[in-house]
């Protein structure tokens, strides 16, 4: 035997493999198989619980009674994805004829036979939200808005206070209470779509809506001539009016009309709005050259509310005096009007809303030399004076001897008084006053003011009383004179430079 080859095999290392390999493997197509038949018994039950909720579903489907389904609306047809609709349906306007039936029954054939054409467009435009306020003030609140220019921005406030003084609010008991109730009817307004509001203190009317508004404030339309709107057209010319015995209130603000014509036979008059409106003269039956009111301004018997603000008028005439039922001047924005004569205008202080005054904020009035008024505002909190070069009294003595008359003590309740660059104010009250109200006097850059109205009594008293902040500190140390050493005593040391 040539040439073998010896070759040594170990079979039992071979056997211990073969063996490991066998009882790995094996447990795994073991549990494999376990896991197989666990899987298939739950999916049996599944499908078990499956067959058994369909079973219901059918029949809950089957019971008419019991069916229901549910609807919703929006404007997005994305929204109606995300909510999984099955089967949406598109909700169609109403057609012209449609929804003309439907006005007709709400408004009657009375309205309508005055105007139909104009019912028409107020049937496809509107849709009558206007019949649905309850109250009588909503609907004349609601048809004041349309005074203003076309999608004007109305401040609130502002629109509350034309409210009050027009009597539409009654503010003869609480302005606070008066003001609130505003606010409630602005909400209703815009809760019924009249009017639109914004994230800012501003509401709008919107032009179609505004459209309605004039037409039934002219009596649907019957009586244009007593509500004149003429606002915010840039107009250089007044609209003709050809009956001036009804016209109760016209509004011409944010205009450029050059010359205003008027008639002595306005006796019907008791707005009339003229702000922002550029005039340079006024013809003798209705007002003069608007830089000269004519004294025959008192012949508006009737008027209750006029807005002069942002003209030229110089100086007040004493025909005002003869408009016993004005309780509404608005001048703001007239910086070279003199103002003298206007504590005058009884009805301006015996008016609640007057009375009820809580802030005032006076800036940049150049031509105002006193503010004896201000003595009538009995609920007067704040008042800020700021840049008046020529003012001097802030209560002048010879001027303010009705009040003194009556008893009147001004500022029972002022608790912040802030004058700043006023060159030529010496006076704020020629003797002391109690204030009992007052926590801060603020004095800033009014050199010639040496005098304030305190004594040792006057001002809040405790650990959160009357204190004065100054600029300047030669002004507190060496210009005020005190009225004695008690009164010295108490107040320099609290006093704050600022």
């Amino acid at each position: 035997m040539g040439n073998c080859v010896s070759i040594s095999i170990p079979c039992d290392s071979c056997m211990n493999e073969v063996s490991r390999w066998h009882d790995e493997k094996g447990g795994y197509i073991h549990n494999l198989e376990k896991n197989l038949t666990f899987l298939e018994t739950t999916m049996e039950e599944l499908r078990a619980r499956r067959d058994d909720l369909s079973r219901r579903v059918t029949r809950e489907e089957d019971r008419v009674e019991n069916r229901c389904k549910v609807a919703f609306t929006t404007r997005s047809q994305d929204v109606c994805a995300h909510m999984g609709v099955e089967e949406p349906m598109e909700v169609q306007c109403l057609s012209d004829n449609d929804a003309f039936d439907l006005f007709q029954k709400k408004v009657g054939q009375v309205t309508l036979g005055s105007d139909p054409d104009l019912a028409r467009t107020v049937a496809r435009k509107c849709r009558g939200r206007y019949d649905n306020l309850k109250e009588e003030r909503l609907k004349l609140c609601f048809l004041y808005c349309a005074l203003f220019p076309e999608d004007y921005k109305i401040q609130k406030s502002e629109l509350i206070d034309y409210w009050i003084c027009e009597g539409l609010i009654d503010g003869n008991e609480d302005i606070e209470r008066a003001e609130n109730k505003g606010y409630e009817i602005i909400g209703s307004l815009v809760r019924a779509s009249l009017l639109m509001g914004d994230v800012t203190n501003k509401v709008c009317m919107h032009d179609i809506i505004r459209e309605m508004a004039l037409w039934i404030a002219s009596d649907l339309g019957q009586g244009k001539e007593a509500f004149i709107v003429h606002a915010g057209v840039r107009s250089l010319k007044m609209p003709k009016v050809k009956n001036w015995n009804i016209v109760r209130r016209v509004s011409l603000m944010h205009n450029k009309i050059l010359y205003l014509r008027g008639s002595h036979e306005c006796l019907q008059l008791t707005t009339l709005l003229l702000q922002k409106a550029k005039l340079g003269e006024i013809s003798s039956e209705f007002f003069k050259d608007l830089n000269e009111l004519p004294e025959s301004i008192s012949e508006l018997r009737s008027l209750q509310y006029l807005n002069l603000s942002g003209t030229d008028i110089h100086h007040l005439p004493m025909g005002l005096l003869g408009l016993k039922n004005l309780i509404h001047l608005d001048l703001w924005d007239t910086g070279i009007l003199s103002i003298a004569g206007i504590s005058k205008l009884q009805n301006l202080w015996d008016t609640p809303c007057f009375s009820s005054l809580s802030v005032v904020k006076i800036q940049d009035c150049n031509c105002l030399r006193e503010l004896t008024l201000l003595m009538f505002a009995s609920n007067l909190k704040e008042l800020d004076v700021l840049g008046a070069k020529e003012l001097k009294d802030i209560i002048n003595k010879e001027k303010a001897s009705r009040g003194e008359e009556s008893g009147i003590a001004p500022f029972p309740k002022l608790i912040i008084l802030r004058l700043s660059s006023l060159p030529e104010l010496k006076n704020i009250h020629w003797k002391p006053l109690p204030l009992p109200c007052l926590k801060e006097i603020c004095v800033m850059r009014c050199p010639n003011l040496k005098k304030l109205p305190l004594d040792s009594k006057s001002g809040r008293h405790g650990e959160n009383g009357l204190f004065i902040s100054y600029s300047r500190k030669e002004w507190i140390e060496g210009l005020v004179e005190w009225k004695d050493e008690a009164t010295k005593t108490r107040f320099l040391s609290s006093c704050k430079k600022v």
